[in-house]
């Protein structure tokens, strides 16, 4: 009995020493996905074993955060000089009054290119995706884009209308149908008040 146990302490002490001349294993680093740490780290996603790592943030040109992830799209800007500048290039390619354009984009979206209305219109001009479509406008948020297939629309209401600007601008925030349903200004809150601040803008501007 004394035998047997004096042995198994024997092999136990053995593996031991074994183990502790082992060298030790490093596990290969699997995938690794990186963020910031000024992002916000939503993790719930990320799958089990791959590595998360926090980068300190690096401001790009644009003074955007940037991420090793890919390229940081930057927003675009519109300077007031470039807003008149594409204002009147437009007015003049479809022989529209420059100056109830500024108006009109004065009371859609106040020069903001990435203005979004709740009803969905995008960029300076306002268009509805569907109309952004129709117009060839690939990108609402582009302000040259946007701006030349608002200034179309608004021609295209004027033609519509007889060049009474009262029931174009109604079309352009109503659409034409609506106009030409109530054969005038339709009878509600808004296209009311829009067609008399864009007017009142137009004055003002002219």
């Amino acid at each position: 009995m004394v035998k047997t146990l004096a042995a198994l302490v024997t092999f136990f002490c053995l593996g031991l020493a074994i183990l502790s001349l082992a060298p030790l294993v490093t596990p290969e680093p699997g995938p690794r996905v990186s963020f910031l740490k000024a992002s916000p780290k939503v993790l719930q996603n990320i799958p089990y074993g791959v590595a998360v790592v926090y980068d300190e943030p690096a401001t790009s040109s644009s003074g955007s955060y940037a991420t090793n992830l890919g390229p940081v799209a930057k927003p675009h800007a519109l300077s007031k000089a470039e807003l008149r500048r594409i204002i009147a290039k437009y007015a003049r390619k479809y022989g529209v009054d420059k100056n109830l354009v500024r108006a009109v984009i004065q009371q859609e979206s106040g020069g903001n290119c990435q203005a979004v209305s709740p009803k969905g219109a995008q960029g300076v001009m306002q268009l509805m995706p569907a109309t952004a479509e129709v117009l060839g406008v690939d990108d609402p948020f582009d302000p040259e884009e946007n701006i030349k297939g608002g200034v179309r629309y608004l021609k295209d209401c004027l033609n519509r209308f007889n060049h009474n600007t009262a029931l174009a601008l109604a079309a352009y925030n109503a659409g034409p149908q609506a106009v030409k349903h109530y054969k005038g200004i339709p009878p509600y809150r808004e296209p009311k008040n829009y067609v008399s601040r864009v007017l009142k803008a137009y004055k003002d501007n002219s």
